[in-house]
């Protein structure tokens, strides 16, 4: 993250589904994009559960216990998969108009 964004990378929340759904195999990514989906419909940042104790090396912007509002207008997926699949998806808001 900080190599891809530089300076930044600090201010861009971060959060996981994966505390909530544990490994769903092949669901794993459906159940991102819809939980991203929400996230942009309801301009909130859903918590990362059970995330309970930083990690002191890493100093970027986690979404801990409770949920935040925030102005969502695209959002970054990344899935890793078993037997080291992975893949990235940029997901953005349809403007109304």
């Amino acid at each position: 993250i900080k190599e891809v964004f530089g300076a930044r990378a600090y201010s861009i929340p971060i959060n996981s589904v994966k505390g909530v759904t544990g490994n769903p195999l092949s669901a794993g990514g459906p159940f991102q994009v819809a939980a991203c989906a929400l996230s942009l419909r309801d301009q909130l940042i859903a918590p990362t559960a059970n995330y309970e104790t930083a990690d002191p090396t890493c100093d970027l912007d986690f979404v801990p216990s409770k949920a935040r509002r925030a102005k969502i207008d695209c959002a970054l997926i990344n899935v890793r998969g078993l037997g080291g699949s992975a893949s990235t998806m940029l997901v953005s808001r349809v403007p109304c108009s």
